[in-house]
């Protein structure tokens, strides 16, 4: 359901608003979150509620996509 968002640009939005990363990290789906970053989504896109994937995850309290992003965007972070 989700994969048709691979090569969909950084940032982009799903029909209901949300990033593209969005709404798997906030499901837990490890799998999805981590095609989509390998694909070029952006780690720390936000949604129209603001909250980034990051967010997401941990409100729902899915600790394994919670761990990656937060080692995705350290990545990020050393790379800028």
């Amino acid at each position: 359901m989700y994969i048709r968002y691979v090569s969909a640009e950084q940032g982009a939005v799903d029909r209901y608003g949300p990033a593209a990363i969005s709404r798997p990290a906030q499901r837990g789906h490890k799998a999805v979150v981590t095609l989509l970053i390998e694909n070029g989504v952006t780690v720390d896109s936000v949604d129209k509620y603001d909250p980034k994937a990051l967010s997401w995850s941990a409100g729902e309290e899915h600790d394994a996509v919670v761990k990656l992003l937060v080692e995705k965007e350290e990545i990020v972070k050393v790379r800028s």
